[in-house]
């Protein structure tokens, strides 16, 4: 058993939205950096203890060796609330697969069990701990491996101390049963598993983990696939794009993770559903074994809570649920089908006769100018909004690009096209709309400072809250 000392504390930059805990001054977001044969403690966090774990210089990480290997972590807090814990993690191969599944307990309680990480691309996987499980003062965080015969590779390990919100996390219980799913204004992301939790980069579209964008209140995710095989057995990661497929740089979370991380979120909040899309974006050379492919991914989906129907179900049909679109064929199994063409500045979805309901899609992504790129993306998005008095359901996609990886965002400017009217003069029913980055902060001369999710939510309740006119006077723009 090895014993480390911790060193002098270490920092990282916060992101602006972030709101300060009370009772502490550290830093919000502090990182252990696992890429040193010598990792440092933070002011809050630190490793007091590790067993079965060492350096490993060629892949410039740490590893835990054997089962019953652990790292044991010490988190102090100020006073009691809850935190996100972030590890970096990877698998090693043996013999042509991947097993290591792996537990993480707090104060001695179970958080984590029998998670895999599947992949051997290094990637950031976030758990919240909810306040229940945390105390003021010193708090046990151990992260072992518990079975299978590989190695758990970890670059680095975060606390994110900001206070987890969880005030959206069961919003549809006001909702009522009877309601159709496309009339209800659905707060979404866009490429939602593109998740980098401590920096900005043209790949990534968010810096919340799923569960945290659950527990905020969006309920819309759209799922990238990327296809991978070991022996005969087909898997999936989350990917954005095909770019960089060879390395791994498109690759996120293990599909299965983000699946159960939606089963416990549902589980928990048994009045919310969440409406899934689902595209394989990366078929990785295995296209031409389509039927087998997908026949796994069928597979994979037949584990969890999920639904999909021809017609338009209402809310109380699907409460606890995953409600899938299919983006690939038209095969129910993988969802209801829908497709559109590429880059659309707005059209019908194609019909399918596996679907008995009408949707129109917005999803210009590219070919924006390079001046003036805000303005005509808001107009494509609100001009949207107003086919939802001639379609069952609008997709309505608020993020696009410059040049293919400059980020164009209008979480702001859509505030002020909200703001310039009071609630009776606003659009009643628009759809679902998703977003990157959708949990920044705008501040308004009338409410203070919002997101445009929760301003979303609001907006299934005559504008509850918000039913002035306000303006955008500044922001914690990315």
């Amino acid at each position: 058993m090895s014993l480390k000392t911790p060193d002098a504390p270490v920092a990282t930059k916060r992101s602006a939205q972030q709101a300060r805990p009370a009772a502490t001054t550290a830093a919000l977001k502090q990182t252990i950096d696992f890429t040193r044969p010598d990792p440092a403690r933070t002011a809050n966090y630190s490793l007091p203890l590790y067993q079965g774990c060492d350096y490993n210089p060629t892949y410039t990480c740490w590893s835990i060796n054997y089962v019953d290997g652990f790292f044991k972590f010490n988190l102090k807090l100020d006073q009691q609330q809850g935190v996100n814990l972030i590890f970096q993690l990877c698998s090693s191969i043996v013999n042509g697969t991947t097993n290591c599944p792996i537990s993480i307990t707090v104060n001695g309680q179970l958080l984590v069990t029998g998670f895999d990480p599947h992949i051997t691309s290094f990637y950031d996987m976030v758990w919240s701990v909810p306040a229940s499980m945390l105390k003021a003062g010193d708090n046990e965080i151990v992260l072992k491996l518990i079975g299978g015969n590989s190695k758990v590779f970890m670059r680095y390990a975060i606390v994110d101390l900001h206070t987890t919100d969880t005030s959206a996390s069961n919003w549809l219980q006001s909702i009522d049963d009877s309601l159709p799913l496309g009339n209800i204004n659905l707060p979404g992301t866009h490429d939602s598993a593109a998740i980098n939790t401590t920096i900005h980069t043209p790949y990534a579209c968010h810096r919340f983990s799923i569960t945290d964008q659950l527990n905020g209140g969006v309920r819309l995710l759209d799922v990238r696939l990327k296809v991978q095989k070991t022996g005969s057995t087909y898997s999936f990661v989350t990917c954005h794009g095909d770019l960089g497929s060879s390395t791994g740089v498109n690759e996120y979370q293990s599909f299965t993770s983000l699946m159960d991380e939606c089963k416990t979120f549902l589980a928990s909040n048994t009045s919310e559903m969440v409406v899934m899309t689902l595209k394989v974006d990366d078929w990785n050379g295995y296209n031409g074994d389509s039927t087998n492919v997908l026949n796994a991914l069928a597979d994979v989906l037949s584990a969890y809570p999920v639904t999909s129907s021809s017609d338009m179900q209402t809310l109380g049909s699907v409460r606890s649920k995953i409600v899938l679109y299919n983006r690939i064929n038209s095969d129910l199994r993988l969802g209801v089908p829908i497709g559109w063409s590429d880059n659309t500045s707005g059209s019908a979805a194609y019909g399918n006769s596996n679907r008995n309901f009408s949707v129109y899609v917005q999803d210009q992504y590219k070919g924006l100018p390079t001046f003036g790129a805000n303005g005509v993306k808001t107009n494509l998005v609100t001009s949207a909004f107003g086919k939802k008095a001639n379609y069952d359901a609008v997709l309505n996609y608020a993020s696009a690009t410059w040049y293919g990886v400059i980020g164009v965002y209008i979480m702001g400017d859509l505030l002020s096209y909200f703001g310039a009217n009071s609630a009776a003069n606003r659009p009643a029913q628009f759809g679902w709309t998703l977003f990157d980055y959708q949990f920044e902060k705008y501040n308004t001369d009338t409410y203070g400072w919002m997101d445009i999710v929760q301003f979303i939510i609001s907006s299934n309740h005559n504008y509850s809250g918000y039913e002035n006119p306000f303006n955008v006077i500044g922001h914690d723009e990315l």
